[in-house]
């Protein structure tokens, strides 16, 4: 669990760096970014691959198991951020944001993705069994494949890996 509390601190760090949070592109009493604000956020960043990938799939791990009872003792480990639509300003826009139209395509790196992918879906398998939530967990495989299947369907890349990573 060292590698995901690690990605997920050095998330935080970055966002406290007032170079990185200078134009308020993050609430920080939300815990979530504007859509409109990540690009500028990921180019600030000390690693901008790393952090593109982190804040895809931790948003689609926390958006996924957003709705499930035990969500707040998820959150009390995983403070992955939230993604607010723009302009509506409602949580849960889609992660595929992240990899969304021409600007950020050719920025995504799939290998780093599918490394932090690994890293954050064995830790949050390894935090079900852990809490005895087998059968949650079991939900949340096949909940986490939709939510993929539906947000990434023009990206056969995401696809594949949540294939060959959640099954």
């Amino acid at each position: 669990m060292s590698k995901t509390l690690n990605l997920i601190d050095s998330f935080w760090n970055e966002i406290e760096n007032p170079i990185n949070n200078r134009q308020h592109l993050f609430d920080t009493n939300d815990g979530c970014f504007c859509q409109c604000g990540t690009e500028k956020f990921i180019k600030r960043t000390k690693n901008p691959i790393e952090m593109r990938s982190f804040l895809m799939i931790g948003v689609l791990i926390d958006q996924t198991i957003f709705s499930y009872d035990l969500y707040d003792e998820f959150r009390t480990i995983f403070r992955y951020p939230g993604l607010l639509n723009h302009p509506t300003g409602l949580r849960g826009c889609s992660p595929s944001w992240f990899a969304y139209n021409y600007v950020m395509r050719d920025k995504v790196d799939w290998v780093s993705v599918r490394n932090i992918y690994e890293i954050l879906f064995i830790d949050t398998k390894n935090w079900f069994y852990e809490n005895n939530q087998i059968e949650n967990f079991s939900k949340f495989k096949k909940d986490l494949i939709r939510r993929v299947e539906g947000d990434f369907r023009d990206f056969p890349e995401m696809l594949n890996l949540s294939e060959e990573i959640v099954n």
